[in-house]
């Protein structure tokens, strides 16, 4: 009996794992908008790693609203990845 609870629990459990998301920043979109994300927002779990990859010169990341209140800058040109202890959309 102990042996089939142990089953039906593993079965029933589901380990959760962290996701890790690839935003490209760029010069414009298939619509002309300029400087733009390829993914406008991101939402994440405690754990998730986003990475912003610049494709073109000349662009930065800045959040400036989080659920957290976090705030971040990175440099132009640059990658920038953020692994997010707080779930929420960013």
């Amino acid at each position: 009996m102990k042996l089939y609870a142990l089953i039906i629990a593993a079965l029933l459990s589901t380990p959760s794992f962290a996701a890790e998301v690839s935003i490209e920043m760029l010069n414009k979109d298939a619509n002309g908008n300029r400087m733009v994300y390829s993914q406008e927002i991101a939402k994440v779990e405690v754990g998730d790693t986003v990475t912003w990859l610049p494709v073109s010169k000349g662009h930065n990341l800045e959040i400036i609203s989080s659920p957290n209140k976090m705030k971040f800058k990175s440099k132009n040109s640059k990658e920038a990845k953020v692994t997010f202890d707080t779930p929420g959309i960013y």
